[in-house]
């Protein structure tokens, strides 16, 4: 029987870069069950399987897109479908550590 491991993500939301003279650009946050909190994967998940989907919403009704680090996950930035594309092995590791990510764009 195949084992868990544990994703243990740390989450961070940024704003695009806001010049001199442009009103304050809000920070977009995850939505509930969109940042990976508590998710696990069985080691014996094919690579190359969609795993996830991160949800994100940016104040301003603007589009956001998503990054992960990390060595085990990509994302697409533009859905926030995750994907394995290492394989897992329970005995050399118990746990997948990646930094997720979640960026609005700024409107002006």
């Amino acid at each position: 029987m195949a084992a868990w491991l544990a994703v243990v993500v740390v989450v961070v939301a940024a704003a695009a870069g806001v010049t001199e003279g442009q009103r304050e650009n809000k920070v977009p946050v995850f939505l509930p069950d969109g940042d990976m909190k508590g998710f696990s994967l069985r080691e014996d998940t094919p690579v190359g399987s969609s795993v996830y989907k991160l949800r994100g919403s940016d104040p301003e009704g603007t589009p956001v897109s998503f990054t992960v680090s990390g060595d085990y996950l990509s994302v697409d930035r533009n859905s926030g479908v995750v994907t394995l594309v290492q394989a897992l092995d329970r005995e050399s590791m118990a746990k997948i550590e990646a930094i997720i990510t979640v960026t609005g764009m700024y409107s002006g």
